[in-house]
């Protein structure tokens, strides 16, 4: 098996692992860096004006045969492991024959971000393959089994990766993390790990991070209870990603405590769906696990 780490050793974001065996070639994740090379916010606009082998010549983009528009397609597959862009972004450049496998959850983040942009920067997965937590799939000299994680991106998955000829195994965590109402997913996994795994790809985000005030979700909720009682009937406005659907559900389990309500700025119909299959499973629940795969 051959292993080449495109981006994601040396900076957070930007993943891109490409997996060979055989006559079978894959990616897992194609993001966009969150970064330039001189370490300054990395501007998407900048690519608008730029060709292919441009960004390929700046090594923005990878010279990887076979995977972009307007070539021969080679590449068997490009594995997505959640909706955040320093995973996805770059799929737009990607040849519309090579098959894109991602969760239910993350393809429809994806779907729900494109309202917000305009045409040029939409991401468009025209023929998805959803995968399914702890089903494989078999990929040409490689067999998948995907894992849901704990993540702020919703239903985020893990792959556990088996080269067939040699039943060499490679673990790829995508991003992860042990404090959101699906916690029980990074507890099981930790107490239950696969066997003999050969190979750990794992990204580094909160290595060099402080424990936060906040812990978990449920302290998130009392905190957000607390400022409730504290703002003497005032509008508190909250900022958070709107695919951070955890993070929705603590306010919206807070408001109820603190018989508040809750005003949610627009969320696209792809999106709110989501919001209330997971709402129905968070009132059954102090630590609610939904498992949409």
């Amino acid at each position: 098996m051959r292993i080449v780490i495109h981006r994601g050793t040396h900076q957070i974001g930007g993943s891109c692992v490409e997996l060979e065996t055989g006559d079978t070639r894959i990616l897992l994740d194609f993001g966009m860096p969150l970064q330039d090379t001189s370490g300054a916010d990395f501007n998407d606009r900048a690519l608008d004006s730029k060709s292919l082998q441009g960004l390929i010549d700046e090594k923005v983009l990878f010279d990887i045969p076979g995977l972009y528009r307007g070539a021969d397609p080679s590449v068997d597959a490009v594995l997505i492991s959640h909706s955040h862009k320093d995973h996805y972004g770059f799929l737009p450049y990607i040849n519309p024959k090579v098959p894109v496998y991602l969760s239910k959850g993350a393809y429809e983040l994806v779907r729900a971000l494109n309202v917000f942009l305009p045409e040029s920067k939409r991401t468009t997965i025209s023929a998805p393959i959803f995968l399914r937590h702890k089903r494989p799939v078999r990929i040409g000299g490689f067999s998948i089994t995907p894992y849901l994680v704990d993540h702020s991106g919703f239903d985020a998955m893990g792959f556990l990766i088996n080269e067939t000829a040699t039943g060499k195994t490679i673990l790829y965590t995508g991003d992860f993390r042990a404090g959101g109402w699906t916690k029980r997913r990074y507890d099981d996994f930790i107490n239950k790990p696969p066997a003999r795994v050969d190979c750990l790809l794992m990204e580094g985000t909160m290595l060099a991070r402080e424990g936060g005030k906040y812990p978990d979700e449920p302290a998130v909720v009392q905190g957000v209870i607390e400022a409730i009682q504290k703002s003497a009937n005032t509008v508190i406005p909250v900022y958070c990603s709107g695919q951070n659907i955890d993070r929705i559900v603590s306010l919206y389990k807070a408001a109820r405590k603190a018989k508040s309500v809750l005003v949610v700025d627009r969320i696209p119909r792809t999106c709110s769906k989501w919001l209330v299959i997971y709402q129905k499973v968070s009132l059954r629940s102090n630590g609610p696990i939904f498992e949409s795969s």
